[in-house]
């Protein structure tokens, strides 16, 4: 398994786990290589479906960030989560505070960041009635 900048492998870092139902939306290859998901013995879903656990989102468009997260969010689990990445390029449409503002009023709450590689950093949300 590749591990992710800091050392840790990616799926570590995305807390990915053998069994999970996880859906991945836009991954790119290279991070699809790394994250190995046949490899960890994760139910990667083809299209997000109820009762999800995890979802992967990768955009660069405020609006489809919008559209994605308020399709995902009701499939989550109670105790699933949503990693929400955006391109770590200079004058990106999205970043870490445009992400939140996306979120927040969809009822998620950020609960972690990441970066996934070189080009490409995360935050992770969850349910807001899952943290309680």
């Amino acid at each position: 398994m590749t591990a992710a900048p800091s050392g840790t492998p990616l799926a570590q870092k995305l807390g990915i786990v053998r069994g999970m139902r996880v859906w991945f939306h836009d991954m790119p290859a290279d991070i699809r290589a790394a994250l190995e998901p046949d490899a960890i013995g994760a139910e990667e879903q083809a299209a997000a479906s109820d009762g999800l656990q995890c979802a992967v989102l990768f955009v660069t468009e405020r609006a489809r960030l919008e559209r994605q997260l308020k399709a995902v969010a009701p499939l989550l689990q109670s105790k699933g989560f949503v990693w929400a990445a955006w391109p770590r390029a200079a004058g990106a449409e999205l970043d870490e505070d445009a992400v939140r503002d996306v979120a927040r009023p969809l009822g998620l709450t950020e609960t972690q960041s990441c970066t996934i590689n070189g080009d490409w950093n995360a935050l992770k949300f969850v349910l807001q009635r899952a943290l309680g």
